[in-house]
């Protein structure tokens, strides 16, 4: 989303939310993957907006590097799925 909002075009994008859709095509927010996955909370209050660009840069990239290692087997699990994102 960063980078459609940038307008950046770029064929080495990895996107979480995409890579990470639920089955329902529910797309889960990078705080959510990191917190459930990583056992890392993230956006916790660095800077005035609780985002922190090189910690979602560094999540995302962990989260990207395992996916593509493990595959498909490193995911949410059903039970750990929230109803309202």
């Amino acid at each position: 989303n960063d980078v459609k909002a940038l307008r950046i075009v770029h064929r080495n994008v990895v996107d979480t939310s995409v890579v990470f859709r639920g089955s329902n095509g529910r797309k889960y927010s990078l705080r959510h993957l990191s917190n459930v996955l990583l056992q890392r909370q993230i956006q916790q209050g660095c800077g005035s907006t609780g985002h922190c660009s090189t910690e979602d840069a560094e999540a995302a990239l962990i989260l990207a590097l395992r996916r593509a290692r493990r595959g498909d087997s490193f995911q949410l699990k059903e039970n750990s799925k929230r109803k309202n994102l």
